[in-house]
């Protein structure tokens, strides 16, 4: 049990920083992690188990605004300015781990 709640609490961690990181990118001037966080390599293999976690807190959390395929296109994302960030852009899917992380 405590090994399912630190690997649940690990995937919130990841997906919370990545959600920041997407906030961050869709605001107009740039937000630049230091090289230190960008080195840092993510601790949670992304294996099925782990995938099928972060989907769950993904549709819950994040899909709201950024859409069901990442787009910035969730249902709530009229309402934001700026508008959600696109996850599948080639900007925010060059990020490294660390950077996404210290985002």
């Amino acid at each position: 049990m405590k090994l399912q709640s630190s690997k649940l609490l690990s995937i919130l961690v990841v997906s919370t920083a990545m959600f920041t990181a997407m906030a961050a990118r869709a605001q107009t001037k740039p937000w630049v992690a230091p090289a230190t966080a960008q080195a840092v390599v993510n601790p949670v293999a992304p294996d099925a188990s782990t995938l099928k976690d972060a989907k769950v807190i993904y549709i819950t959390n994040c899909a709201p605004c950024h859409g069901d395929k990442g787009k910035g296109d969730g249902p709530a994302a009229a309402a934001l300015n700026p508008k959600p960030a696109d996850h599948t852009s080639p900007a925010l899917r060059n990020e490294s781990d660390g950077s996404l992380f210290w985002k």
